[in-house]
């Protein structure tokens, strides 16, 4: 998001984490992902660690813990429901469970 290339990046970050198993679990290792969309090594370690990426992975990890959040798996809905596979019985409950949810809060507007 602060580079500016969150939409650019986002489905092919995603396939490198899940269907390429890639391990990009370390800043160099994202670093390297990061340069094949231009951002300059210097660049990615200067926001890697800069005050507002760690503000925002703390509030992350604030509200992961404040939902009880084990696993993935797991979608929150309105900051209210935590949905995962064992809440719902199963994976492929999930999203009827969650759409249950949506509709559920929708209508109390």
């Amino acid at each position: 998001d602060l580079l500016g290339i969150e939409d650019k990046i986002r489905a092919d970050l995603f396939n490198a984490i899940h269907v390429e198993h890639r391990r990009l679990n370390s800043e160099d290792a994202l670093a390297a992902f990061f340069a094949n969309y231009g951002v300059s090594e210097d660049e990615f370690h200067k926001q890697y660690n800069s005050f507002a990426v760690n503000s925002r992975l703390s509030q992350a990890d604030a509200k992961i813990r404040a939902y009880g959040a084990r696993g993935v798996p797991g979608l929150i809905v309105n900051g209210k429901y935590l949905v995962s596979a064992e809440t719902a019985n199963g994976n492929e409950n999930i999203y009827k469970v969650v759409d249950f949810l949506i509709e559920k809060e929708r209508q109390k507007k």
